[in-house]
């Protein structure tokens, strides 16, 4: 395939194609050109040649590159589908785009649920180079990967489930003890927390953090719900049922938050004025919600750009031992928190 053919079939122009595929400009197109364009590229399996990558002097040359080198990306989470988490899939997204500057393309996905020995099998008829791991997981679905694929590198906000391959790293046990001592900090003694208690690794810091301060969380101002906007408006509904309330509210990540900021606000509950709320992600919409929404910025962009790196050099032969990257997170204060 050629720039002029995905300039065909999504109905733009060659250098717009260019610019998207061969540039890391941000504002090369609009966000709905720029996704119509990469999901063109990955359905189609294209991969720049080395030559239009150093030059858009020839925008509607043909891949040179005979030999593709192809990807596949699991997410690892049991209880999510493709599609369904915005900040996985945009992991995904930023992993791809950088593979494909590498000359990988990446043109298979699945969930850890549909690594069953026929898609195993499929895979390995697939001669796959690599496979990146996004997402909760544990060490056997590793083992299950690297039955069929040699090279294998992990990506997320959790540690890694063993040491013996790769992983780029946002520690969310550090995340949730970042949010307590945040919280603890507006002098917040009452919090409570809405989202996955099992095996949450933020929860467990957020927790832990609490404990060691002295300041144990009430068992009924915890909600275990799945991470969605509609648990998130069901769980502080049922927080809000309580005579006694928290002063603020721990979310697992934005979508849970913004879901709670709508329960108040219909509720007639202030925000921050008598509930302080925090979630993790710095997802777009928090900084349109009403407040403005407090949370934890995660690098994105990074995550998946920098595991394409480290995945192409494991194939490449760049390095031999078991690299592990961690990379910081921040707050960003915005209207949603205040202390008391």
């Amino acid at each position: 395939m050629t720039l002029k053919e995905i300039a065909n079939e999504v109905g733009v122009s060659i250098s717009t194609v260019s610019r998207v595929i061969n540039t890391r400009t941000p504002h090369a197109a609009s966000p709905e050109v720029q996704q119509a364009i990469w999901e063109c590229v990955r359905k189609n399996g294209y991969i720049p040649s080395k030559k239009s990558c150093k030059s858009n002097a020839n925008l509607a040359t043909n891949n040179e590159n005979s030999s593709a080198r192809v990807i596949a990306c699991i997410f690892a989470r049991n209880n999510m589908s493709i599609g369904d988490n915005f900040y996985f899939t945009g992991i995904a997204k930023c992993f791809e785009k950088t593979s494909l500057e590498l000359h990988y393309s990446t043109q298979n996905y699945f969930t850890a649920m549909e690594l069953n020995e026929r898609n195993l099998g499929a895979m390995a008829n697939l001669h796959l180079d690599g496979a990146i791991v996004i997402g909760r997981h544990d060490k056997a679905l590793i083992d299950r990967l690297h039955s069929v694929v040699k090279h294998v590198v992990y990506t997320g906000l959790a540690h890694p489930a063993g040491d013996d391959y790769d992983a780029v790293i946002c520690d969310r046990y550090q995340i949730g003890a970042t949010v307590a001592e945040y919280l603890l900090s507006l002098n917040h003694r009452k919090i409570g927390y809405i989202g996955e208690t099992e095996q949450e690794i933020s929860y467990e810091g957020f927790k832990n953090t609490l404990k060691s301060s002295g300041y144990d969380i009430d068992g009924k101002f915890i909600i275990n719900v799945l991470a969605s906007m509609e648990n998130g408006y069901k769980g502080m509904m049922k927080l809000l049922e309580e005579k006694d309330r928290p002063t603020a509210v721990f979310c697992m990540n934005d979508h849970v938050a913004i879901g709670a900021l709508r329960a108040l606000h219909e509720c007639g509950v202030n925000c921050p004025g008598e509930i302080s709320l925090i979630g993790i992600d710095n997802i777009e919409a928090s900084n349109y919600t009403t407040p403005k929404l407090t949370t934890i910025h995660t690098p994105m962009q990074e995550l998946g750009s920098i595991s394409a790196k480290v995945l192409v050099d494991r194939i490449e032969g760049g390095h031999t031992i078991s690299l592990k990257v961690f990379l910081p997170f921040s707050i960003v204060e915005r209207e949603s928190c205040r202390a008391l």
